[in-house]
């Protein structure tokens, strides 16, 4: 098999001219260029939004502890629902392959690994036709996530911190923790993935 074979997708009766196999290799790599330049905007504007919601989660933060809400017993809890998605985001949002290997398509694979993440999702079959909203949904969920966490958070020290017994009060928010972060990283993927299967 030939290059020129290779780069046209077929076997030729011929050799190529000069000329033509000169224009399909410059096309090539034209489009390769192009690519690695439209993946380097993709990855520079979802890294700008990962920025933006780090700031707004560390000013929101900021504001609970000027209005004393923020407890160091809960403290542990909150780096936690704040770290977790900002991990994951920034590899969803700088690191995640836009697309999945062909084999994904022609095999029945639940499992997707890619340097230090694994994602497993039970019962969903990964495709390149639901890759892409599972990114999606992944990575607009983790942006969400810290911005939203210190808002819940003081609401519920302002209104419930004070009705409750203390112990009562540090069980049920990181219990609400726990469960926050958990279906906030893996519910909007597992759903995305099963809505556009």
């Amino acid at each position: 098999m030939t290059i020129s074979e290779l780069l046209r997708g077929e076997r030729l009766e011929r050799a190529l001219p000069l000329e033509e196999v000169e224009q399909l290799v410059t096309g090539s790599l034209t489009l390769t260029a192009r690519e690695r330049a439209a993946r380097a905007a993709r990855r520079r504007r979802w890294g700008l939004r990962l920025a933006a919601a780090c700031a707004l989660a560390a000013a929101e933060i900021a504001l609970l502890a000027a209005a004393r809400l923020l407890e160091l017993e809960t403290l542990g809890m909150l780096l936690l629902a704040e770290g977790m998605p900002v991990a994951f985001g920034a590899w969803f949002c700088l690191a995640a392959h836009e697309t999945l290997p062909p084999y994904y398509d022609e095999y029945p694979i639940g499992f997707y690994a890619q340097g230090p993440v694994r994602l497993h999702l039970p019962d969903i079959r990964l495709t390149n036709r639901n890759w892409p909203a599972i990114l999606r949904a992944a990575r607009w969920s983790l942006l969400a996530m810290p911005v939203v966490y210190p808002l819940l958070y003081g609401l519920a020290a302002w209104l419930l911190a004070p009705r409750l017994e203390r112990g009562v009060w540090l069980r049920t928010w990181n219990a609400v923790t726990l469960v926050w972060v958990l279906a906030g990283i893996f519910l909007p993927i597992y759903l995305a993935a099963r809505r556009s299967d």
